[in-house]
């Protein structure tokens, strides 16, 4: 699927109109899916800068709209300050960029991970406690809900070295969320880039699920990777929480 459905499928999900990007200018718009929430996304797609926010919040945020003018991620983040709000996330969107992605060749050691088996849910217990909570909160590995699909890629000694794994995007998209972990051990070896192309071509493109890759700009390690994978910027975002209730 090409980054132009992925970008209408976005937009829609928003609940904007489909043409809004194609055109310069900032437009908030009630998204019910932050309903209750107080948040309010800052996106920066295309040529235009869309404010998806829960429809409590919508008339103090349609003041930031504007026909023309772009509100950038800094008058934001200002807006938000002024507001008493914070921000609670930031990120880049990317999908496979018009060339395709640039898969790692297979190697061997990749393990196809089930959790109706005892055996893999042990292995995972034990990768996840060499890593930092920080580490497992960014690619959000939780024991309590592991993504169905998801690989492993094993060391020598048969523990994870590196894990990714993915959940949809939108049911209305067939994309999958990619999340990636590398064991403190095997980092800056090339075992991200292995496990992603791993999940790609044996899990998501059997199934017929197009990658999304998401990472913290601030990530310059996956961000680098996504990038030496041939997945392209489509948009980047920051969310942010307004007081009250």
């Amino acid at each position: 699927m090409s980054a132009a459905k992925f970008i209408e499928g976005l937009v829609a999900a928003m609940g904007a109109d489909a043409g809004v990007v194609e055109r310069s200018g900032t437009t908030a718009v009630a998204d019910v899916s932050r309903a209750g929430t107080r948040r309010v996304g800052w996106y920066q797609i295309q040529g235009h800068t869309l404010l998806p926010c829960d429809p409590d919040v919508l008339q103090s945020v349609e003041g930031l709209s504007h026909a023309s003018v772009l509100l950038s991620d800094t008058d934001f983040r200002l807006w938000v300050d002024g507001n008493g709000g914070s921000v609670v996330g930031q990120a880049v969107m990317m999908v496979a960029g018009a060339a395709g992605l640039q898969l790692v060749p297979p190697v061997a050691g990749v393990h196809l991970l089930d959790w109706s088996a005892k055996a893999d849910l042990e292995l995972m217990q034990a990768f996840v406690d060499t890593c930092e909570a920080s580490d497992l909160d960014e690619a959000e590995v939780d024991m309590d809900d592991l993504d169905d699909a998801a690989i492993a890629l094993l060391t020598d000694d048969g523990a994870i070295g590196a894990y990714a794994s993915s959940r949809p995007f939108e049911d209305e998209l067939p994309f999958g969320d990619i999340g990636i972990l590398t064991s403190p051990r095997q980092r800056n070896r090339g075992w991200g880039s292995l496990a992603v192309s791993a999940l790609v071509r044996d899990v998501l493109m059997p199934r017929g699920i197009d990658p999304l890759y998401r990472c913290d700009p601030a990530n310059v390690g996956s961000h680098r990777l996504s990038a030496a994978l041939g997945f392209e910027i489509v948009a980047s975002l920051t969310v942010a929480e307004l007081p009250g209730t």
